[in-house]
């Protein structure tokens, strides 16, 4: 494919301006998280400047009230500005014709999903940033008519919004099986990137991971990857099933439930990335209400449940950041049931998960590496990803 360099300007504009408004999101995220400080204390990804650490705080009994009043409020905001689809699933559709994306999908992303994450509703702020990007690819496209430019906007939002340019790049043009317009892509996600982490900085996600290479942990790799992957294949299945009731009431019963999980599994609030930082840091957070190989199964039954039901009845969140927790969490139980070191296998069940979710092995592994900051990680998240997804395929889910 020709790469005309008026396109790739554009895309570059697209990219800085996803990037400019991803930085707003984060900040609302940041502040709504600040004011819920009186209610608990979440471990944060060491990225976002956040604290490894896990706390109650004096107004702790308003946790499962506030997990019901985010996702209510967040969905009441999304069908106020009259938007239905949301999400890399919206993007995706809108560059196929299916759609348009614009100004309210954009306020949406700025809105709505800040206040479900911040409140603690179970999903990830990448869908989110997807749609942000998408968006203001779709006010340009507009102009220019190059549905194209719907790739790229994807590609900012993710690359963006995970510190990881290429694979945000790789994501999008994986999910769209086209992958010609990975120039277009990675330009728009390197911009956003430099944009991004200009006005909130450079660091990795989960900071640079110590890793080192083991021939047994690398097959424990592969077998997370197996288990993640059926774990994803659910994870999908199970989001298509609450589709089918997507709507109020069934929003009030994920919020409802979410509120009445988080008193045992605090792991099931938000998007949840400072669980997984303490995983790869072997950070004491987690409750110790019994084994923490059999917590950390039963919190990825849990992120699985309720990031489902919340999503698919019509949250305005992600599923991309839920798939690398839970994931995680698989992989740190694994880990232990193994007796292997935690950081790699957690990385791998991330990188199997969020293959298996998404259909998206390369990126997969991937983003999770850039989001640890080692090229030691591929040897990990790789084969994972690769088992993962040979796993969805076979189940044909």
């Amino acid at each position: 494919m020709r790469i005309a360099p008026t396109r790739l300007a554009l895309v570059t504009l697209v990219g800085a301006a996803t990037g400019l408004a991803l930085a707003a999101f984060l900040k609302i995220l940041l502040l709504i998280e600040a004011l819920y400080a009186p209610v608990a204390t979440l471990p944060g990804a060491l990225g976002e400047g956040g604290p490894v650490r896990f706390a109650w705080g004096p107004l702790y009994f308003l946790a499962p009230p506030l997990a019901l009043i985010g996702v209510m409020a967040s969905y009441v905001v999304k069908r106020a500005l009259g938007v239905a689809a949301f999400g890399v699933d919206a993007a995706s559709r809108a560059y196929y014709g299916e759609g348009e994306l614009g100004l309210r999908e954009l306020l949406v992303g700025l809105t709505a999903s800040p206040i479900l994450l911040g409140l603690g509703g179970s999903a990830g702020p990448e869908g989110p940033a997807a749609a942000i990007g998408a968006s203001i690819a779709g006010l340009a496209n507009r102009r220019v008519k190059w549905r194209e430019l719907y790739a790229a906007g994807m590609a900012a939002g993710i690359g963006g919004i995970f510190r990881a340019p290429i694979g945000g790049a790789v994501f999008a043009a994986e999910v769209l099986n086209k992958w010609g317009l990975l120039p277009y892509a990675l330009t728009a996600s390197l911009a956003s990137y430099a944009v991004f982490s200009s006005l909130t900085g450079f660091s990795p996600l989960f900071g640079a991971v110590a890793l080192a290479v083991s021939p047994p942990a690398v097959l424990g790799a592969a077998l997370t990857g197996v288990v993640a992957g059926v774990a994803g294949a659910a994870f999908s299945s199970l989001i298509k099933a609450a589709r089918e009731y997507a709507g109020a009431p069934a929003l009030a019963v994920a919020g409802a439930i979410t509120g009445a999980a988080t008193p045992i599994f605090p792991t099931v609030l938000g998007a949840g990335y400072g669980w997984a930082q303490a995983l790869l840091l072997g950070a004491a957070v987690f409750p110790s209400i019994m084994p923490l190989w059999l917590y950390l199964a039963a919190s990825a039954a849990a992120k699985i449940a309720l990031t489902s039901l919340t999503v698919g009845a019509g949250a305005p969140g992600g599923v991309v950041a839920p798939a690398v927790v839970f994931g995680s969490f698989i992989g740190g139980s694994m880990a232990l049931l193994l007796r292997l070191p935690i950081a790699p296998l957690a990385l791998a069940g991330a990188a199997g998960a969020l293959a298996s979710s998404l259909k998206t092995p390369v990126a997969s592994a991937l983003i999770c590496a850039e989001l640890a900051a080692s090229p030691i990680a591929l040897i990990y998240t790789a084969p994972a990803a690769l088992m993962a997804y040979a796993v969805r395929r076979g189940l044909r889910a």
